[in-house]
């Protein structure tokens, strides 16, 4: 990248030209976390392919075999138990710190196989797919202990992650899965098309067995994502009809909610729901504890929740599918409401889009991260009453 980014106030960015994609963006859930700095040393984040470091906004590098362009699989994603250490959907890893950028260790699809590889890139084995094609619904491949657990597009398959051969397979049209412990979850289509029902089943990793099933409503019911929150499975759909389930590790629904939800938290055995029309926190029942307005009010939601004091938990939001800037609310366990602010989004035209954001915590500076199809941002925030401190802006055409 040819010379320094933009430093940008808040007068200087303008409003957005917003139009919702055409697809939805379908991707892992968006992290946040504290990245604690280590002997002094600034830190250094990834926004798309580019380290940077997010104090001076300079870009200290690129990295090769990023997917480029308006795509979900050229975003960073922060893993959430380690900091310092990004995923892309193109199965690479990279290590902000040192610059290094490997290959993810275990199994993925390659060509018309599964393949497993060791963290040293060699080939453990290879599983032809005998004519089956992958769901094309990330996730698809997933990994728990001794199995791992395949979507394909007419059959859900678990191998044993030693071998790859075969443990057990069953046949039929599934839309999402989780590996949950020792079950796999997927959603399914029970009866036909026209009659009938969305269900979640979940089965035992070890032979196949159903543990539970849970009905998840009609036919045009299919969930848009299944993922863990706070040892609990969460079901989610925005359209036709949304809705939000939250069921324990015996199927059991302890939340049922029908509104558009982007994501959920746990506190204590209270959930903290971040929706299209509220942030609330809800008792077991469903009962608000407390509610305000959301940190942004828009639909097809990405959100996350970061910790920033025993009481206080910073909750940020932004569009999937347009250049939405982000919002920000820090709030108290007990609904008290510290500050919000809205990070301004870039302002760039386009129709079909993907966005996805992260918020870091660095000292006394929060990071954060929009990275969008045709730009990104890195705005840096003061935690305890929410002032901006200083924003980067990088163009699409630095990645070309």
């Amino acid at each position: 990248m040819k010379g320094p980014p933009i430093e940008l106030n808040r007068a200087c960015v303008g409003a957005a030209r917003i139009a919702l994609a055409a697809m939805l963006l379908s991707c892992a859930p968006t992290c946040a976390r504290r990245e604690p700095a280590e002997g002094g040393a600034r830190a250094v984040i990834v926004v798309k392919n580019r380290f940077v470091d997010p104090t001076s906004g300079d870009v200290l590098g690129t990295i090769d075999g990023i997917a480029k362009g308006p795509f979900p699989d050229a975003f960073a994603a922060p893993d959430p138990n380690e900091p310092g250490r990004y995923t892309f959907g193109s199965n690479l890893v990279v290590f902000a710190k040192d610059r290094r950028v490997v290959r993810r260790e275990g199994a993925r699809f390659e060509g018309d196989a599964i393949v497993y590889d060791d963290a040293k890139g060699t080939r453990r084995w290879t599983t032809p797919l005998e004519g089956r094609t992958p769901s094309q619904r990330a996730p698809d491949v997933a990994e728990a202990g001794d199995a791992v657990a395949v979507l394909l597009a007419q059959e859900l398959r678990v191998l044993d992650a030693a071998t790859g051969k075969t443990r057990w397979r069953s046949p039929g049209s599934r839309s999402r899965f989780l590996v949950f412990g020792a079950l796999v979850v997927t959603a399914e289509l029970e009866g036909d098309l026209e009659t009938g029902k969305r269900i979640l089943v979940a089965r035992r990793l070890a032979d196949g067995s159903e543990a539970f099933r849970v009905v998840l409503g009609g036919r045009n019911l299919d969930p848009a994502r299944i993922v863990e929150r706070g040892g609990r499975i969460v079901v989610s759909n925005r359209w036709p009809r949304s809705y939000c389930k939250i069921i324990d590790q015996e199927g059991r629904v302890e939340l049922d909610l029908t509104e558009e939800v982007a994501d959920v938290h746990a506190v204590g055995t209270d959930w903290l729901v971040a929706a299209e029309h509220r942030l609330a926190r809800l008792a077991p029942g469903g009962e608000p504890v407390w509610e305000i307005a959301p940190p942004m009010k828009t639909t097809w939601l990405g959100a996350g929740f970061l910790a920033l004091s025993s009481d206080d938990i910073l909750v940020f939001e932004y569009g999937l599918a347009h250049d939405s800037g982000v919002g920000l609310v820090r709030v108290s366990t007990a609904g008290v409401e510290r500050w919000r602010r809205a990070l301004a989004p870039l302002g760039v035209p386009h129709s079909e889009y993907y966005h996805a954001g992260y918020v870091l915590l660095d000292r006394e500076q929060l990071i954060v991260v929009s990275q969008g199809s045709s730009g990104s941002f890195v705005e840096l925030v003061e935690p305890a009453k929410g002032a901006q401190l200083r924003r980067w802006t990088y163009k699409e055409s630095a990645l070309k």
